[in-house]
């Protein structure tokens, strides 16, 4: 799952920039994550206004788009001092998370090869390889985590009466994370 992660991402981490064909917000993006670092910084645990976009106007941004991923990024970004890198990482701890989420879910169906071979499908099939090298969108690699945890959690809740509350907040904090993330 790493080998196929770090080979989906390769042409991300061999650029300066963030190499894409169609659709690449990755300006807008990066100035949303250098925003959103500082105002975090400064003690505001959900920043909502981004003070500079739009010419120094402003925007809400943060009032309607899901803020989780850029947790993460501003907590790569205060280590890295990299606004790029800490975006590509969060691409790539994504993408892998995602292919180690489905790997639990599949194994605990399946046999672990059977489990590794489902989790690289899910890992190399074309939406999310097109997503992450094609189209460059940012929070949806994130958004994959969740539906495999989702699907785990549920399966145990409906299946055993052994660690109901375990498996609700599992259901629960998976579910809600995911709309955190992509909604």
């Amino acid at each position: 799952m790493l080998l196929a992660s770090v080979l989906i991402l390769a042409r991300q981490f061999t650029s300066p920039y963030f190499p894409s064909c169609v659709v690449d917000d990755s300006i807008l993006q990066m100035s949303w994550v250098r925003q959103f670092a500082q105002i975090l910084g400064e003690g505001t645990w959900l920043p909502r206004w981004l003070p500079h976009s739009n010419g120094g106007y402003g925007s809400p941004i943060f009032t309607f788009y899901s803020p989780l991923v850029y947790y993460v990024t501003a907590s790569l970004y205060w280590g890295t001092k990299s606004v790029v890198l800490s975006m590509k990482l969060v691409r790539f701890l994504g993408l892998f998370l995602s292919g180690l989420a489905m790997f639990t879910y599949a194994g605990a169906l399946t046999s672990r090869k059977l489990a590794l071979l489902v989790s690289l499908v899910y890992l190399v099939i074309p939406f999310h390889v097109l997503d992450i090298s094609y189209w460059s969108l940012y929070a949806e690699p994130w958004a994959w985590i969740w539906f495999p945890l989702i699907l785990i959690f549920l399966r145990n809740l409906l299946a055993s009466e052994e660690r109901k509350i375990l498996h609700l907040t599992g259901f629960s904090l998976s579910y809600s994370s995911s709309l955190c993330l992509h909604v």
